[in-house]
């Protein structure tokens, strides 16, 4: 397994993992991303910026996740315990449906952590969806703690807003 930053010959590979993933999320009744989120266009946005990481397994993409400095409006009305700090936000991370449970989502956010700290981050921020319950054991495992909830367009749920400091 290699964690390595996405590239454009990526986007076509990229975005059917995603819609994948959408696709297996709905036959287990988790609606966390509507049709067009995230898009091929959201992809390509993302690793034109040098922001998007792909985990590779045998040269085939088996995982992403985008790391930036950009916090949703929504995020404005959360307690933040460090308000102003230099703050890395996770989007958008996946694995693919058939290698789930293997630990790569774990790798994912180890390497957005590690890199966090090389950085000089104070901070990692992200959000996940409550009607995903998986999801908020996993990040609370890792230290993160819930400092609020918001809700996203075209979602029925709100989406838990995590924060662990670095």
């Amino acid at each position: 397994m290699q964690i390595r930053t996405a590239t454009s010959q990526d986007i076509v590979k990229t975005y059917k993992l995603y819609d994948d993933a959408r696709s297996d999320l709905r036959r287990r009744n988790i609606f966390q991303w509507p049709d067009d989120y995230p898009s091929e266009q959201t992809v390509r946005t993302d690793i034109g910026r040098g922001e998007l990481y792909v985990i590779t397994d045998n040269d085939q993409i088996a995982g992403a996740i985008c790391l930036n400095q950009r916090q949703d409006e929504q995020y404005k009305d959360i307690n933040w315990l460090l308000d102003g700090s230099k703050v890395m936000v996770v989007h958008r991370l996946v694995v693919a449906p058939h290698l789930q449970g293997r630990g790569l989502a774990q790798k994912l956010m180890t390497f957005a952590e590690q890199l966090a700290a090389d950085e000089g981050y104070t901070c990692i921020r992200l959000d996940a969806y409550t009607g995903h319950a998986r999801t908020r054991q996993f990040y609370e495992q890792r230290g993160y703690r819930i400092r609020g909830e918001v809700f996203f367009p075209q979602r029925e749920m709100p989406f838990w807003c995590f924060e662990r400091n670095i």
